[in-house]
């Protein structure tokens, strides 16, 4: 990676973290939105991004994600900042995701219970990885 596309990575991951990103709760539903869009910059192309909960249930929460601009990276920190945003707002401490066939851009979060005395034993990645708000305040979630 280049020192440009370094520069570029890091100012698009900057804003979508602190700067550019909304996030909501829907007052009538109270379930979780986010929105960045951010035109082009001499060092970033433009980002277009929305994370919205679509349904809950006791134990899941039903998002869909739209990008027409951001990097695979961004995206994918995108897509977890969002979850990590749910997971706060139904007051849960650790999920599981899994992406669902269809449509496009559409997740199913999976809230697990972790006792901070025994965190959980899952794999460190695939479909069973578990993935704690303490891990999304490491990123800053």
């Amino acid at each position: 990676m280049g020192r440009q596309s370094k520069a570029a990575w890091w100012a698009m991951a900057a804003c979508m973290i602190a700067c550019g990103a909304a996030l909501a709760d829907d007052a009538a539903t109270g379930l979780v939105h986010l929105q960045v869009t951010q035109p082009r910059t001499e060092s970033a192309g433009p980002v277009d991004m929305e994370f919205t909960e679509t349904d809950r249930t006791d134990n899941a929460s039903m998002v869909t994600v739209r990008y027409v601009a951001g990097g695979s990276v961004v995206s994918a920190m995108w897509i977890l900042r969002g979850m990590c945003a749910v997971t706060r707002a139904r007051g849960k401490s650790a999920f599981r995701t899994e992406r669902l066939p269809a449509p496009p851009g559409r997740f199913k979060i999976t809230f697990v219970t972790s006792d901070p005395a025994d965190p959980p034993t899952a794999p460190a990645s695939g479909a069973d990885r578990v993935i704690t708000l303490h891990e999304c305040g490491m990123l800053h979630f």
